[in-house]
């Protein structure tokens, strides 16, 4: 099984650089995306990780789409808080990224168990006019209590 993941990815790399000689117009985004989503669903973390870096070789930038993929492998499947607020760190806030990666980084917050890092992210959701989810109020009402 390991190795047939392995002829995938190598196929899909081969597919990459065929449609890099033949496709101008190409959306490098959509399809560097894809790529990190085969690596992810691999079970290859720090490949999918390493992509973010081929968005710049090919004249693309990553989106909101590139990041919650990333953020939910590392912060929901990994639980690997650390990872996650590195990650955090790099995505840009310009433009504003989406609702749904702030209530991300607020449940991976509170799953922290860390009242410092779920303050920071509740600043970062105020600056940025974005409210909890209505689980994630309840989550931070019973935190609060105890």
């Amino acid at each position: 099984a390991r190795n047939e993941i392995l002829r995938s990815l190598h196929c899909t790399w081969h597919i990459v650089g065929e449609a890099r000689r033949q496709c101008a117009d190409l959306d490098w985004t959509v399809l560097l995306n894809e790529v990190m989503s085969v690596y992810i669903a691999a079970g290859f973390p720090n490949y999918a990780i390493d992509m973010l870096q081929q968005f710049a070789v090919f004249g693309a930038a990553p989106n909101d789409q590139t990041y919650l993929r990333l953020l939910e492998m590392v912060g929901r499947d990994m639980k690997d808080v650390g990872r996650f607020f590195a990650l955090w760190e790099t995505l840009p806030k310009s433009p504003q990224p989406s609702g749904d990666l702030y209530n991300l980084a607020l449940e991976v917050a509170l799953e922290s168990r860390s009242s410092k890092r779920t303050c920071t992210v509740l600043e970062e959701m105020v600056e940025a006019a974005v409210f909890p989810s209505p689980q994630l109020t309840e989550r931070l009402a019973q935190v609060g209590r105890h």
